[in-house]
């Protein structure tokens, strides 16, 4: 092989390890500025980041995701866990990040090295395609409202009122959804884990999003269909026949 070629080689990851990490220029956090300190942890986050990143650019769907949401959910936990280790925090960190890391590899399978992705472009596509992936879990709770509609509609009843059983049967699925949308909010928090909505933040986002409101919506518009499919489907009237006129 080419002697320069096998240089440049071993230069890229060199160079990139030289990079300033954006996470350290923007922490006033005195355990993440420690944690800094140390090129091997800043490395490690960089892949986690890096890793965590692809599975979003180039995953097709929802359900692609959600091992990947739950391992970053728990690396969160892990490292609140750290923060409780003061004089330990860097290396706990280090272990929280191997874990992830390896489990992220172990689940999602890609060629070659993240960390020698155009990082600023990697961000990007993550995040225009989270957009699409949060389309295709909004569908999830949208067709639970319609199907529990058409199940659950006497076609007596106030919609308003039949709408309260059909989002309480909804509600798993939209706390799911409002679920992803938090956890999805930013890609990017390795080092410097930003704070999601809590629990009741989530629930409101999904009873705002799917709740009665969305439910009454629902049953309206299945009546409307099954009006507008009766009235298709029922029999035409035949037309009877005049005498004809007698003198």
């Amino acid at each position: 092989m080419n002697k320069l070629v096998v240089i440049f080689m071993l230069l890229i990851p060199f160079t990139a390890n030289a990079e300033a990490y954006f996470e350290c220029n923007l922490t006033t956090d005195p355990l993440i500025t420690k944690a800094c300190a140390s090129p091997i942890t800043v490395e490690k986050a960089r892949r986690f980041n890096a890793t965590y990143q692809r599975v979003f650019a180039e995953s097709k769907s929802y359900n692609d995701v959600k091992s990947a949401l739950k391992i970053k959910n728990d690396y969160r936990v892990d490292v609140l866990r750290c923060r409780g280790m003061q004089n330990a925090f860097t290396t706990c960190l280090d272990e929280a990040l191997d874990k992830s890391v390896a489990a992220l590899n172990q689940q999602y399978v890609y060629d070659g090295d993240p960390l020698l992705l155009d990082g600023n472009a990697l961000k990007e596509a993550a995040h225009k395609n989270v957009v699409l992936l949060k389309d295709d879990a909004r569908k999830v709770p949208t067709q639970c409202l319609k199907d529990e509609a058409k199940k659950l509609d006497d076609n007596v009843s106030p919609a308003s009122d039949i709408a309260v059983g059909v989002a309480q049967s909804c509600k798993p699925k939209a706390v799911e959804f409002a679920t992803f949308a938090n956890d999805t909010l930013i890609l990017w928090d390795v080092l410097e884990l930003i704070p999601r909505m809590n629990l009741d933040q989530v629930n409101d986002l999904s009873e705002r999003s799917f709740g009665v409101q969305a439910a009454t919506k629902a049953v309206l518009e299945t009546r409307v269909e099954k009006y507008n499919s009766d009235l298709k489907n029922k029999p035409k009237a035949k037309k009877k026949k005049r005498k004809p006129a007698t003198s």
